[in-house]
């Protein structure tokens, strides 16, 4: 059963990526972008806090015609451009509106890339002093070559040391890693 999740979660995350890339290229015509990310994070921050509505959206009850008219009147209460509207029916039409969330995650992603941005969370067990703050990020940008935007947070099971994660990268400098590093080579002993 977990294969089949995490392959489902892949196809998601693919499909999202997709429709993220077309609606930025669209946005990036139109000289759009950065208003349709706050209108993208106004409607998924919408329906996170009316879970009900957007499952009546998705409910397999309503016709598609009955979903366009109430994201209609979702677009003009929100006051969202025609580029956001064409874009809800769009996902509408295709099914994928219960993807919406993840397809605003994508976009934030692309509009970074597009700019030569990197986002990157720093976890540590103790607060980090606003000097080390910047250091660590510049040593960071000195290594990925990019603009780094860090995200810090404590998370007090490290124990100490730090825990960066930067796309796809993770540096573990906790102690909790050094010990498990520690444990594993002991029990090939």
């Amino acid at each position: 059963a977990i294969p089949n999740k995490a392959r489902a979660y892949r196809l998601a995350t693919l499909l999202a990526r997709r429709y993220a890339r077309a609606l930025l290229g669209i946005a990036q015509s139109q000289n759009l972008e950065d208003k349709v990310k706050e209108e993208l994070n106004l409607v998924v921050d919408f329906f996170e806090r009316e879970p009900e509505l957007l499952a009546q959206i998705l409910s397999p009850a309503l016709s598609l015609s009955e979903r366009e008219k109430i994201l209609n009147q979702l677009s003009q209460a929100l006051g969202l451009s025609q580029t956001l509207a064409n874009f809800l029916q769009l996902l509408n039409q295709k099914r994928r509106l219960d993807h919406l969330a993840q397809v605003r995650t994508a976009y934030l992603q692309l509009m970074d890339e597009a700019s030569g941005i990197v986002r990157a969370k720093v976890m540590s067990a103790w607060p980090i002093t606003e000097d080390l703050k910047e250091r660590l990020v510049k040593v960071l940008e000195k290594r990925i070559g990019k603009k780094v935007f860090a995200e810090f947070e404590l998370e007090r099971e490290l124990i100490g040391g730090l825990k960066v994660e930067v796309g796809s990268l993770l540096l573990d400098g906790s102690i909790i890693a050094q010990l498990k590093r520690m444990e594993e080579k002991l029990k090939r002993v």
